[in-house]
């Protein structure tokens, strides 16, 4: 028997697997969980912090170039982090802003990070305009957001 303690992203995979019959889940009296498999028996519990996202990094990069107004937000199952252009409106969306999403997300763990930011200038109805102020080709997220967020600082200086 294998025991551990498991990602968030493996912990997933049980619970999918568990659907197709590979795992069952059972909890004690403690309230703990486990998943168990032919082979394997591992403890899954929560973590008390909010695991970082994509968007953290992203965040966090942004600001240690100087953009210190960023959000993230989300539609149609897309999510990806806003920079106002200018003063924040009381509907940033409904002004100029730089979106940057990798894909159509930023909430996965940074060590599932899989597709390169992308970060393009949008007009006023959400509309690209023109083409992306940056277009990543690292999957190291912190990489990545580095090499982004100094694009978006160095676009706004210039604009």
């Amino acid at each position: 028997m294998e025991f551990g303690t498991v990602s968030r992203r493996q912990a997933r995979r049980y619970l999918a697997a568990r659907r197709a019959g590979g795992f069952r889940l059972l909890h004690d009296l403690g309230g703990a969980f486990y998943a168990v498999g032919a082979t394997s028996w591992y403890r899954l519990r929560a973590t008390a912090a909010p695991v970082p996202t994509e968007a953290h990094v992203l965040h966090a990069a942004l600001r240690a170039y100087g953009v210190t107004d960023s959000f993230t937000n989300s539609g149609g199952g897309v999510h990806y982090v806003v920079v106002p252009l200018g003063p924040v409106p009381a509907e940033p969306l409904d002004s100029c802003h730089i979106t940057i999403a990798a894909g159509e997300h930023t909430q996965r763990h940074p060590q599932d990070h899989e597709e390169a930011f992308t970060a393009w200038l949008c007009d006023d109805a959400g509309n690209p305009v023109g083409g992306p102020l940056y277009l990543g080709v690292s999957t190291d997220c912190a990489m990545d957001a580095a090499l982004c967020a100094k694009a978006v600082a160095g676009w706004l200086a210039r604009h």
